[in-house]
């Protein structure tokens, strides 16, 4: 088969076969018999959201792991690491109300029975 520049490649500076083209579609996730019928810009445009996808997903993770220190360390200090829905701001304004609404309960269920 000829061979291709691909943008997947494109930081190694060298020309790519279809072969790896393919290769590299199918590590992406593209299924066995499928990719044959895609063009070589499908497959090159899949392969590159797939890296984009798994870039942001490990960035995300690297986010909550570090505050996940954060919060440990801060924990064994004996300092106020602050609500959770403060330190991981992925919540949703209505899960934040649940939160807050569990605390109150839990607040007035404990003076309550006093």
């Amino acid at each position: 088969m000829g061979t291709v520049r691909i943008r997947p490649f494109a930081k190694q500076n060298k020309v790519q076969t279809i072969e790896d083209l393919i290769r590299e579609g199918r590590i992406a996730g593209i299924p066995f018999f499928d990719i044959y019928s895609y063009t070589q810009g499908e497959i090159q445009e899949f392969v590159e959201a797939k890296n984009e996808a798994d870039r942001r997903d490990l960035k995300m993770q690297a986010v909550v792991a570090s505050r996940h220190a954060m919060l440990v360390s801060a924990n064994v200090a004996g300092a106020d690491a602050g609500k959770i829905y403060e330190v991981f701001p992925f919540w949703t304004n209505e899960e934040i109300n649940e939160f807050r609404l569990a605390e109150v309960y839990s607040f007035f269920q404990r003076n309550a029975n006093c």
